[in-house]
């Protein structure tokens, strides 16, 4: 079983998650010491955990960050935190499109013909932020 969990402080938020991932090498092989919780941008406030499949989690932090810092370039100015949260949405959607719709029609032709969990990779992000407003923190 995997976990993340986000809570919400009076003084700011924690992000939390498991620690194990899997992969084989002939044989299943689990480590329970890798880190899935990450600072999202340097300088920022924001962090991001996740729990599931190491490399997915990894691919859609990755993703995220370029879009965001491409949309920062775009518009010339840092994006807010909601901004940031809508850029995260899309670029998980994205993810999930290309590797677990697209792949699976390329594979068998029509995705129905696949059982329901067989080459479906699962991982779920939270991401935390604080938003600094003329009174503090929100």
């Amino acid at each position: 079983m995997t976990i993340v969990i986000g809570l919400m402080c009076a003084d700011g938020v924690i992000v939390a998650s498991d620690s194990q991932v899997e992969f084989s090498r002939g044989a299943p092989v689990k480590r329970v010491n890798a880190n899935k919780v990450y600072r999202l941008l340097e300088g920022r406030n924001i962090a991001i955990a996740g729990a599931g499949t190491l490399t997915f989690i990894m691919k859609a932090i990755t993703e995220i960050r370029r879009s965001v810092l491409n949309a920062e370039r775009r518009e010339g100015r840092r994006v807010s935190l909601d901004e940031i949260i809508d850029i995260a949405e899309s670029a998980v959607l994205a993810i999930h499109k290309t590797y677990n719709i697209e792949r699976l029609r390329y594979l068998y032709g029509r995705e129905e013909e696949r059982r329901e969990d067989e080459y479906y990779h699962h991982f779920t992000l939270v991401l935390g932020g604080l938003k600094v407003t003329k009174r503090g923190y929100v």
